[in-house]
């Protein structure tokens, strides 16, 4: 059988909805948008070595401001998969970063300035500067 729940959550004006969808087969998809693909979340910390873990955590602080800022949850300005793929690919460029999975020209051309900036700063630095 199929059933959907689904409830608001009240947050002011980063308000959602969050969905739950039963299969016929008794599981649960889960509906977050963003979540991470198979069920198994992925620690990053473990995944990235120690400098991309710590520019992943920059991104990951900018990603937080933007959303605040703009009242939306942090996984609609980029995923984790994102602002891991902008660091895995050295991403410094508007391209590059359109290249990206679902990141599209919308989504790019509101936060991309933001964050190109940031990886700029980071991936031109010259070694041992911070």
């Amino acid at each position: 059988m199929l059933a959907v729940e689904h409830h608001l959550v009240q947050a002011g004006a980063a308000s959602f909805w969050a969905v739950a969808v039963t299969l016929r087969d008794g599981v649960k998809a889960d509906a977050r948008p963003g979540a991470e693909r198979g069920g198994a979340k992925i620690d990053y910390k473990e995944v990235l070595n120690e400098v991309d873990f710590a520019l992943f955590s920059t991104l990951r602080e900018l990603r937080k401001e933007a959303a605040l800022r703009d009242g939306v949850a942090v996984y609609t300005v980029f995923t984790n998969e994102q602002l891991a793929a902008m660091v895995t690919g050295r991403v410094t460029s508007p391209g590059a970063l359109r290249n990206i999975d679902g990141v599209g020209e919308v989504r790019a051309a509101k936060y991309g300035g933001l964050f190109l900036e940031r990886l700029r700063s980071a991936l031109c630095a010259p070694r041992g500067a911070t």
